[in-house]
């Protein structure tokens, strides 16, 4: 199941929430299906030519059976044919627009089984969220979504309701259609939204209810409030707090090290610094975790990603260009990435020398021992300290000291 599947997947979604959303407004939005008959009578067979496709499609797509895809098409067929989504599909294609004959065009309420293929859509979000590059950000939008769409159903019920009761009879229902004003479609729809968000929210500030309908209504919806909103709202908040512990992952948490060097004592010139760096790392996204983030992988795994993201340092490196391809995978392993903020030295004459540098972003500046005359400057793709991987006992670095003024 390659990338072809999620874009059709991402397609035959389309008729799905068309039918959750428009549908179900225009079974209760009267003027909402009399005004553009013809735009849903169009989109309506257009949503169900996407549902014949999808059925064609899934008769073909292969599925994993003890991890070997099978691609035998009647075992494929058999299988999809025995599964509960088929039924599904075809119950969701039965043509009920015969009812038309019977309670006419303007009643949209015939095709509400359009609505059962659902578990395309669930497939689609949960396919989705393993392939986007943000998915807290991509679990915050689709929460939002799923509390307006459940805000705009409860609209749909009262308006429905409203109208059943009849608009005017007391305070609680939508006012009589007699005023202009209130006969506009698009009052019509904002004032049941704005209705439905006061009870859903548990705001309250709303008319008290006077018949039995309006009591049940009430509450079935407080009781959807308490049980159902409050945990969607709740769960946004976890997808929000489990942004901050994602960022915390990657970078240090840099409050945790100012509360450590207060209650130390340490100076404020060394803090400032421990700032700067800080502020270094998430300025310019350096990650100093690396391996601790990639452990989760396998191993094959790791070096991959470990080769795509630093392979291309390593060939700048003059020493070895001329080097085997699986060499470069064994030294790309053994890297270890260090982050320097400006101004920090990274070595000093007479320092012991223990690895090699290699700079891969940014620029070193190669002083005297005054610190302010500068000799040479290393920018991305140079080296030093190659000597050390000799691993030659008591070696020590001869050369002026190397500053930083941004390397990684």
């Amino acid at each position: 199941m390659g990338d072809w599947y999620v874009r059709w997947l991402a397609v035959s979604t389309i008729p799905v929430i068309y039918n959750w959303i428009i549908l179900v407004g225009r079974w209760s939005f009267t003027d909402l299906q009399s005004h553009y008959l013809s735009v849903w009578l169009f989109l309506d067979y257009l949503s169900d030519l996407i549902y014949l496709l999808n059925m064609a499609v899934r008769f073909n797509t292969g599925y994993l059976e003890q991890g070997i895809l099978v691609t035998d098409r009647w075992q494929i067929a058999a299988r999809y044919a025995r599964s509960h989504g088929f039924k599904l599909d075809v119950l969701s294609l039965l043509p009920t627009e015969l009812l038309y004959l019977h309670f006419g065009v303007h009643s949209p309420a015939v095709r509400l089984n359009r609505l059962l293929p659902v578990r395309c859509l669930l497939e689609f979000l949960q396919r989705l969220e393993t392939r986007v590059f943000y998915p807290n950000t991509y679990r915050v939008l689709r929460t939002s979504a799923i509390l307006v769409a459940s805000i705009h159903w409860n609209a749909c019920a009262y308006f429905a309701l409203s109208r059943h009761i009849g608009f005017g009879q007391d305070p609680w229902v939508y006012p009589n259609i007699s005023d202009p004003d209130n006969a506009r479609l698009r009052h019509q729809y904002l004032y049941s939204f704005y209705f439905s968000t006061l009870i859903l929210s548990t705001i309250g500030n709303i008319p008290k209810p006077v018949r039995e309908e309006e009591f049940l209504f009430v509450m079935v919806d407080f009781l959807i409030a308490v049980l159902v909103f409050a945990s969607i709202v709740g769960n946004m908040e976890s997808i929000i707090s489990n942004l901050d512990k994602a960022a915390r992952s990657v970078f240090p948490d840099h409050q945790l090290i100012r509360d450590y060097l207060r209650s130390q004592r340490v100076n404020s010139e060394l803090q400032q610094r421990v700032t700067d760096w800080s502020q270094h790392l998430h300025l310019y996204k350096k990650v100093t975790n690396e391996r601790q983030i990639l452990q989760l992988l396998p191993d094959k795994l790791q070096a991959e990603v470990t080769a795509c993201v630093h392979l291309q340092t390593l060939r700048k490196v003059q020493l070895f260009q001329s080097c085997d391809q699986r060499v470069l995978h064994q030294l790309v392993m053994r890297l270890q990435p260090q982050v320097f903020s400006p101004g920090d030295y990274v070595c000093r004459k007479g320092d012991i020398g223990r690895a090699m540098y290699i700079v891969q972003d940014g620029r070193l500046a190669v002083v005297t021992d005054d610190g302010l005359t500068q000799l040479a400057v290393l920018e991305a793709g140079n080296y030093f300290g190659e000597i050390s991987i000799l691993n030659i006992a008591g070696k020590t670095l001869q050369s002026p000291s190397a500053r930083s003024y941004s390397v990684s």
